[in-house]
């Protein structure tokens, strides 16, 4: 972590940072809006972000990860997971 990157962010600064908006290239309605807090703290090994889906949208498409993680926490409202399948 590079020695100038906070190694907290409280609420005010979350909320000042600007959003992002990705547009999954297979999936027009998957739409997130993301502030990266990882990089924020000048993380290199984990990436962690705060994203907004808005109403009517999905965060992406169905995949899978051979080498990542991933995890997800629903701060409000809810969503919907596939988990398995046929890998």
């Amino acid at each position: 972590m590079p020695a100038d990157a906070p190694a907290l962010l409280n609420a005010e600064t979350i909320a000042s940072m600007p959003e992002r908006r990705h547009q999954h290239p297979f999936n027009a309605n998957g739409v997130r809006m993301t502030r990266s807090l990882g990089d924020a703290c000048g993380l290199k090994q984990l990436g962690v972000h705060l994203v907004r889906i808005e109403p009517g949208h999905e965060s992406t498409e169905y995949h899978t990860h051979s080498a990542d993680e991933e995890w997800i926490y629903v701060l409000s409202g809810r969503g919907l997971a596939e988990i398995g399948g046929n890998g």
